[in-house]
């Protein structure tokens, strides 16, 4: 897990950024998730031959005891999220999560497989519930709508995650 030293953030390989559009940098990962003034977030980077292949961004939301992990940002190639799947079964059993999820557009299915993640969608008839809403808890499954305007150079390459919107911030009612 990297910390809040910028001199440590600031050594993760450049390249990390390349595969993903809008472009993201190490002062990005700086003042969004170790500045934040609300939120604690987690960073993990995975390694391979000294070389940066993912950083994960974490965030752990609880309500009555209970934890539930998201992932709210990932850097690296759609071929590399698969190696979350060990960090993703270590941060369940470490914190005792109820659940992990993670809301992202632009990591093809079978890369989400791989690491373990599955599709809410294919538990409906089972009526399984990932809340989104923590602050106040809502007790249900949600749709995100979002859009996206780019060239059609950079579509394949465009993914976006919670982190990218409004959807990870407090949304506590007074």
């Amino acid at each position: 897990m990297l910390d809040s030293n910028s001199n440590e953030i600031m050594k993760i390989d450049h390249y990390i950024f390349k595969a993903q559009y809008p472009k993201k940098t190490n002062q990005y990962i700086l003042n969004r998730y170790f500045k934040h003034q609300f939120y604690k977030y987690s960073i993990y980077e995975i390694r391979n031959d000294k070389k940066t292949i993912a950083v994960f961004v974490t965030r752990i939301c609880k309500f009555n005891k209970k934890t539930a992990i998201r992932i709210v940002d990932y850097f690296g190639k759609n071929q590399d999220f698969h190696h979350g799947k060990y960090l993703f079964r270590y941060l369940l059993q470490k914190n005792n999560s109820e659940f992990l999820d993670i809301y992202s557009y632009g990591i093809p299915k079978l890369n989400l497989a791989k690491s373990g993640l599955d599709n809410v969608e294919k538990y409906k008839k089972d009526k399984i519930i990932i809340p989104n809403y923590f602050e106040p808890f809502l007790k249900e499954n949600i749709k995100i709508r979002y859009a996206f305007k780019t060239s059609k150079k950079m579509e394949k390459k465009v993914r976006l995650f919670k982190a990218d919107s409004d959807m990870d911030r407090p949304n506590i009612l007074k």
